[in-house]
């Protein structure tokens, strides 16, 4: 079991993380080669139902779209794309660690956003997330 350490800020929590699509993921892994590898920053939202990639973020990484799905928020119901991904946790020091499965996640507008990823339940679900007092905040996976 791996366990990352997560930045937490008093108000969110956030990880550092690298993105890779999963055309890239199998050459990461044989060539050890970080070339297909996107360094973002992730929210860690406990009240998203589903990890998400922000637009933004999916097309600068070329990531292809795999369907649609419809998101509900307080405002209605919408449309948006869905993407596969692989998820890795940049610890401060060694090597990253990635999440074991491939992520299937819609997109978001992230335009006022410090952040480019949600970690919603269905990662944190797999997991132990840890909050602890001094802003203390780690994964288990």
């Amino acid at each position: 079991m791996y366990e990352v350490g997560l930045i937490h800020t008093g108000r969110k929590i956030l990880a550092d993380v690298v993105v890779v699509s999963p055309e890239h993921f199998q050459q990461l892994i044989d060539e050890s080669a970080p070339r297909f590898v996107s360094s973002a920053t992730a929210l860690v939202d406990t009240g998203a139902e589903l990890s998400c990639i922000s637009a933004r973020f999916a097309q600068l990484a070329e990531f292809a779209v795999v369907g649609k799905r419809g998101l509900r928020s307080a405002s209605g119901v919408f449309e948006h794309n869905e993407y596969y991904f692989h998820l890795g946790f940049q610890p401060a020091t060694g090597p990253v660690l990635f999440y074991p499965h491939a992520i299937r996640g819609p997109d978001f507008d992230a335009a006022a956003d410090s952040y480019d990823l949600l970690i919603g339940m269905d990662v944190i679900s797999t997991g132990v997330l840890t909050v602890g007092p001094g802003n203390q905040a780690s994964f288990r996976f």
